[in-house]
């Protein structure tokens, strides 16, 4: 073979090894990646926002599949959306959302459980998780979601109040320690605390914290009803009741700007609530507020809530996409972002490991009391509709702390209504 024939073949080979490699190349071009639908209950379009950034991250690294978000304003109808995709037989992949939305998918079983896949996976670390955060996803004895975000509660004050009065907020670990101070910072134009009393979430919810500080339980061992009527929940709403009777403590409006309005003013000393109002105006670059741990009874609680992350039933290949995404969510990574960006507080325990975001808690030292009280958090039951049993459960709180009536009645008429509840929705 001559040199120029030499050359030839040479070329040859090259110019087939180029062609392979462009059809190589153009298949893998020209094959969209499939795409992954998750709903996420999100009322602030900056979240919105912040949310899709972090996804378009995700899909850059991602091979197999790319996720789409679709948010929703209120978990209200994110629900209505999934009734309506039930029926059409096209519900999304994965959604975010508060547990009593998903309880009824749950029982139809469309809701894949995450107990295998846990199970299969090493690289998935379930110890990392809050166990108070965990522990909310589990439904019948089995795993069916995560958390997305979370949040707590804990005590707002007024330092200047507190300096006033003579009184070191660090010295409040008790309710007594609580009640004497309320007292103390009550004068003429301002009441020491305010407690949230109506048919909304966060009369239930603060309720229930101090219920479980007292020793209760949700559910009667005997009867498996729920057990706030027991000595442990008339102690609680008593408790209230004596700080609305010596006129330390006022109750909320029905209106939470109101109640947040009169807290900033110095009307009241005292309010209890969540992380995402230090993002609020009035509260975020106020020097005068700062945060301290819901004070203990028999134990230390924090009630933690937040949405959580559930797979819909599918295909096996888009329910394993589904799991990677979740793990990408959960995950440290995802989490202090979110955090640093939202003031959601992260739902795990290697998060606090991050330098970048213990340099931002050091910057913002009342989100980290609440990112430090989540290691004593505790969350609601597992119940379809609970939501009517928290306005329920708040509507008689209110009428207890305005005389209507005594608490052990008040209680026993939640627990009785609370049964018809639950039946109605299983």
């Amino acid at each position: 073979m001559t040199g120029g024939d030499r050359m030839k073949t040479t070329w040859k080979y090259l110019i087939l090894i180029i062609s392979l490699l462009l059809v190589i190349s153009l298949g893998s071009c020209g094959k969209p990646k499939a795409e992954l639908i998750y709903w996420q209950s999100v009322s602030d379009s900056d979240k919105v926002l912040i949310a899709n950034k972090m996804i378009d991250t995700y899909n850059k690294t991602n091979a197999d599949f790319q996720v789409k978000l679709y948010a929703y304003q209120s978990d209200v109808e994110l629900r209505d959306a999934l009734d309506n995709a039930l029926k059409s037989g096209k519900l999304p992949d994965v959604i975010s959302i508060s547990n009593s939305s998903v309880s009824k998918f749950i029982s139809q079983d469309k809701v894949v459980c995450l107990d295998d896949l846990i199970k299969e996976d090493n690289s998935f670390k379930k110890e990392n998780i809050y166990s108070g955060l965990f522990e909310q996803g589990m439904y019948e004895g089995k795993l069916y979601s995560l958390p997305f975000r979370a949040d707590c509660l804990a005590v707002y004050y007024h330092k200047s109040h507190f300096a006033n009065s003579g009184i070191d907020p660090a010295s409040i670990k008790t309710w007594n320690d609580l009640s004497l101070a309320a007292k103390k910072l009550t004068n003429e134009g301002r009441f020491g605390i305010m407690l949230p009393a109506g048919p909304f979430e966060l009369s239930a919810t603060l309720w229930q914290t101090f219920f479980l500080e007292a020793g209760g339980e949700f559910f009667d061992q005997t009867s498996n009803n729920l057990a706030f009527n027991s000595k442990e929940g008339i102690e609680t709403l008593q408790y209230w009741k004596m700080l609305v009777d010596n006129k330390s403590a006022t109750l909320s409006d029905m209106n939470s700007q109101v109640n947040m309005d009169n807290f900033i003013s110095g009307k009241v000393s005292v309010w209890i609530d969540r992380a995402w109002n230090l993002t609020k105006e009035g509260i975020k670059k106020n020097e005068d507020i700062g945060v301290f741990p819901i004070p203990a009874n028999k134990k230390r609680v924090t009630f933690a809530e937040g949405e959580r992350i559930y797979i819909f039933k599918t295909t096996a290949d888009r329910q394993k996409g589904a799991w990677e995404f979740e793990k990408f969510v959960t995950s440290a990574d995802f989490q202090t972002e979110w955090s640093m960006n939202t003031f959601n507080l992260p739902i795990c325990t290697d998060a606090l490991s991050n330098k970048e975001y213990q340099d931002f808690l050091s910057i913002n030292p009342n989100l980290k009391v609440f990112v430090d009280s989540m290691d004593y958090a505790a969350g609601r039951p597992y119940i379809a509709n609970y939501s009517q049993i928290s306005n329920m459960l708040g509507s008689n709180i209110h009428d207890v702390l305005l005389g209507k009536t005594d608490a052990k009645a008040a209680l026993d008429k939640v627990v009785e209504k609370s049964i018809k509840i639950i039946e109605g929705a299983n």
